[in-house]
């Protein structure tokens, strides 16, 4: 069964709310206060975002845990936002920006992964 356009567009969209996030630690990681040593940062970094991108190529070819764990993760991330509040960090108005558009697309994403279309895909797949 071929990919629906569901799925490609939830993907399109996943990745690029990764990469707008990615971009949108720079600021955060400039305004700290005191500011953490740059290499945990890098090192942190490379861990968060190289697991998000694996999680995003194991939807891609149709794991089921993984649009499964992209929607708990999805939840976890909404609930310490309103929970919580957002970051201090993040006072600076573009880093708030970012957080609404990643906030907005990984909503969209969970709901695209989620349509029958999609189930019937990621069933297809399985077997």
């Amino acid at each position: 069964m071929e990919q629906p356009k569901s799925i490609k567009f939830a993907i399109y969209i996943y990745f690029i709310a990764v990469a707008i996030s990615l971009l949108g630690a720079i600021p955060n990681y400039l305004a700290a206060d005191p500011r953490p040593p740059f290499l945990s940062v890098i090192l942190n970094w490379l861990a968060i975002y190289g697991l998000l991108v694996g999680l995003g190529y194991a939807i891609k070819i149709g794991k089921n845990w993984a649009r499964h764990t992209n929607a708990v993760v999805t939840l976890l991330s909404l609930a310490t936002v309103l929970f919580f509040g957002p970051s201090p960090s993040l006072s600076i108005e573009i880093s708030q920006l970012i957080l609404l558009i990643n906030n907005s697309a990984s909503i969209l994403v969970v709901v695209l992964l989620y349509t029958s279309t999609a189930n019937e895909w990621f069933r297809a797949v399985k077997t």
